[in-house]
């Protein structure tokens, strides 16, 4: 079989939508050939997930956390070739899964593929309690429009609470919740003059 690669600039919900219909239609090609009765899911977080939200940015990948996997060897290069990966599980230290599957929101699904996006709220916790150690995750907390609309800031605030231990003394520099609001209060406040 030969897989069609679907690089590319993410910009829009549709394009997103489009690539996941791709690998919806490959892994269907797949199943035919295989006779798998496993479906392919996972939760959209990072840039991905933004976009879908707010429109804010561009990406080339899906970041996701999987939850499960077809076990045929051939899946992995359709997954790749969709830009699909798993490299969100080694960058963030909280939200935890028991708590994130349960509050995503059902996008797409199949009967081969099931797609869900982070809550909003678990996706800003993922921001940040990233151990990527860049300043990105903090200006697209403050730049998104995330925190716009309907937020469960308590939920935040107490998660973010809970797992402040695994920030302190960590070589990793997160972000402070209310550093980050203070912030986005101080953009607004320049927008509005």
């Amino acid at each position: 079989m030969t897989y069609q690669f679907q690089s590319g600039i993410l910009s829009t919900t549709e394009d997103v939508l489009k690539r996941l219909s791709s690998l919806n239609a490959e892994l269907e090609l797949l199943r035919e050939k295989l006779g798998f009765e496993e479906k392919f899911s996972f939760i959209i977080f990072g840039g991905t997930a933004l976009l879908l939200y707010t429109n804010y940015r561009v990406t080339s990948d899906i970041d996701c956390y999987y939850l499960n996997t077809i076990s045929a060897s051939e899946v992995e290069g359709i997954i790749a070739n969709h830009g699909v990966n798993n490299r969100i599980e080694g960058l963030m230290t909280a939200p935890v899964v028991e708590d994130f599957i349960p509050r995503s929101n059902l996008i797409l699904e199949t009967d081969v593929l099931e797609v869900r996006v982070a809550s909003k709220e678990d996706l800003i916790l993922s921001k940040l309690f990233s151990t990527r150690g860049t300043d990105s995750d903090e200006r697209d907390l403050i730049d998104s429009g995330i925190f716009e609309g309907d937020i469960d800031l308590v939920y935040i605030e107490t998660v973010f609470n809970e797992f402040e231990s695994a920030r302190i003394g960590s070589r990793v520099n997160f972000s402070s919740l209310d550093d980050i609001l203070k912030k986005i209060a101080e953009k607004e406040e320049i927008i509005n003059k």
